[in-house]
């Protein structure tokens, strides 16, 4: 090879496009490639869907999640499962980031813009709480676009199988996806952009990988839908956490932008089908990137601040007007730069200038790729089994047992060696309303009911915490009792981290519960409710009703919250305040009996209530213009035969 040649190969290999693509692929790439097992709320989630997919569940009969058979990849844990999977969903990220950003590389025409491109992709995404849903969102939407632009079928079949895979991840984006390539699909065919043997082909592809991986992953699509669905809208009253007013402030502002962006370029967009494609697209994914940061607007803000950028570079590189180009591009750098001044608001210590150096000088998959993992790995759960430990005497009676525990400490079942048997709602604060409570009630009362039950009284956002799974804890009155009580002695430190426990264990025979009495009331919001006295349990469902604006609010935000104050006999605890969750208050929760605490909870499963300290009274509010003032109370009185 002569002089003249090796000069040349090293210049293209050393080209400005291929710096700005390796930089910039190094920067995107995530440092770590397994997550680590743990204890506490998520990790036990994370290790609870490893164990209902090695148990081959059905998901959406035997499980109810919005979460798929392969969840894992977007947990990335690894506690029970192949490692194989993971790596290989790895690469082909690794291969969709390298197309698209070498696609936005190549349409760029200046060095400058292409050094500007890697500041913007440095500084303005992040690895923080990355969301694997939302980033196959994107990967989606480029590949439609970048079909619809080359008029090449092979795109296509890249966007089907994201919306496949997304859908057995997390069922509410992948069902997303899929119903926005059922219309890409037609409007191909309406525009003739397509033919319609393709369009017929595609689709019984799609369906029949569609209808196998539903088979081979266990998975009862149509359940799978319809309660993911419930889980979805009832999240919005469940677990919303209204959002710092600057930080609501700088997003409004973002989304302002985008609507004038939007005005301004108004006529070229109504007169272009491609562009009404596009920006509807573009516009549903901003929708649904908004509610997901802010329906629980705590670290969830991050994954919109961090991925907007994200979206308006599908816009800006995929638009071919000189103007629009002009403005969309004050909309990437304005939003870029507005989502790290809010996120440096909600994380002080966030240093962009850091976090930019350290993307690119840290081995992306360093784990993975320099051996470290398996090491981790084992030190992980030597551990987490010492923080676990179960005393001797309870591990003894478990052995070989189906157990479950409440309300979501899994991982302390997974670290002691227990056979774990799940509610199809796998944590007690995901049981959103009486419809997927009574699931795992039914599941309860059935013969597939564990032998034995590991409860602690606890909830999450200062919730009453025995008003979770109201209905379950009803039939566990009826069919478990108690054995004994103990103490996790070394827990990590963790706020909704349980230490306290009480065994319960099934039945031979269960009781009845009988209802002796029903009273209706109207209720006005702000009132004190005086609550009769019996010894019986009475169990209070609250008809709460949201008003036209509530409804508007619900869905554009999220919903107002309802709060009460219960007041009891106990002179040590006579009022205290806790979030009222309004779907689970329609199915009905116990209003008469304190049970605040793991021992209260124990006084009332071994006396049925009777040595409970009773409430007098009950206030909800407040009186706002997002609920209806009148409120239609039942109260209904059971005992235990």
């Amino acid at each position: 090879m002569d002089l003249i040649t090796v000069r040349t190969t090293l210049k293209k290999l050393f080209s400005v496009n291929n710096l700005v693509l390796f930089l910039s692929i190094i920067a995107l790439l995530p440092k770590t490639t397994f997550l680590l097992p743990g204890n506490g709320v998520d990790p036990s989630f994370f290790i609870g869907l490893d164990l209902i997919v090695k148990q081959k569940l059905v998901f959406g009969k035997d499980i109810i999640l919005t979460y798929g058979p392969l969840g894992f990849l977007w947990t990335f844990s690894t506690t029970t499962l192949n490692t194989l999977l993971i790596i290989l969903y790895n690469l082909f990220i690794v291969f969709c980031k390298i197309f698209i950003v070498k696609y936005f590389v190549d349409q760029l025409q200046s060095n400058i813009s292409k050094v500007v491109l890697f500041i913007v992709i440095v500084f303005a995404t992040t690895i923080i709480f990355q969301e694997n849903a939302i980033l196959l969102m994107v990967f989606f939407l480029f590949f439609i676009f970048y079909s619809n632009r080359t008029k090449s079928r092979w795109p296509v079949y890249i966007a089907g199988f994201i919306a496949i895979i997304s859908f057995y991840i997390k069922m509410n984006t992948g069902l997303l996806l899929s119903g926005l390539l059922v219309i890409y699909i037609l409007f191909q065919l309406y525009t003739k952009a397509e033919t319609l043997k393709f369009t017929v082909i595609f689709s019984i592809l799609y369906l029949s990988l569609f209808i196998v991986l539903a088979r081979f992953l266990h998975v009862s699509i149509l359940l799978y839908i319809l309660y993911s669905l419930e889980i979805i809208d009832k999240y919005n009253d469940a677990v919303n956490i209204p959002a710092p007013v600057n930080i609501l402030i700088y997003a409004a502002i973002i989304l302002s932008i985008y609507l004038l962006i939007l005005i301004f370029n108004f006529r070229l967009i109504i007169f272009s089908k491609t562009r009404l494609l596009i920006y509807g697209f573009v516009s549903i994914s901003l929708f649904v990137l908004f509610k997901y940061g802010f329906v629980r607007a705590d670290m969830h803000m991050l994954t919109f601040f961090f991925n907007l950028v994200s979206l308006y570079a599908l816009l800006y590189f995929f638009e071919t007007e000189k103007r629009f180009k002009t403005t969309l591009l004050f909309g990437l750098i304005t939003t870029g730069f507005l989502s790290i001044l809010a996120v440096q608001i909600m994380i002080p210590g966030y240093d962009p200038v850091n976090m930019a150096i350290g993307k690119i000088s840290k081995l992306p998959y360093s784990d993975l790729l320099l051996n470290e993992y398996p090491l981790k790995y084992k030190q992980a759960i030597l551990i987490e089994k010492y923080r676990a430990k179960f005393p001797d005497k309870i591990l003894q009676k478990l052995e070989g047992k189906k157990v479950d525990i409440m309300p979501w400490d899994i991982s302390y079942l997974m670290f002691n060696g227990l056979n774990y048997t799940p509610r199809p709602v796998i944590e007690s604060y995901c049981v959103f309303s009486n419809k997927l409570d009574q699931l795992n009630a039914n599941m309860i009362g059935s013969n597939k009911a564990p032998d034995y039950l590991i409860y602690a009284n606890g909830s999450i956002d200062n919730r009453v915490p025995f008003w979770d799974e109201s209905l379950t804890k009803l039939r566990m009155l009826t069919h478990y009792v108690v054995e004994d009580k103990f103490r996790v002695t070394n827990p990590q430190p963790d706020l909704w981290l349980n230490s306290d426990f009480i065994l319960m264990r099934k039945k031979s025979k269960a009781n009845r519960l009988i209802e002796v009495g029903s009273h209706q009331y109207t209720y006005t919001v702000g009132d004190t409710f005086l609550i009769p006295k019996t010894q019986n349990l009475l169990y209070l469902y609250a008809d709460f009703n949201y008003s036209a604006f509530g409804k508007l609010k619900r869905f554009l935000y999220q919903p107002n919250r309802m709060t009460v104050t219960l007041m009891c006999d106990d002179t040590n605890h006579t009022s205290t305040n806790y979030l009222a969750i309004v779907p689970i208050m329609k199915g009905g929760v116990l209003i008469n009996k304190k049970v605040i605490t793991t021992e209260d909870a124990r006084l009332f499963f071994s006396t049925q209530g009777r040595e409970n300290t009773d409430i007098k009274a009950a206030c909800f509010s407040p009186k706002s213009i997002g609920f209806l003032d009148k409120v239609t109370f039942t109260l209904k009185e059971y005992m235990v035969d």
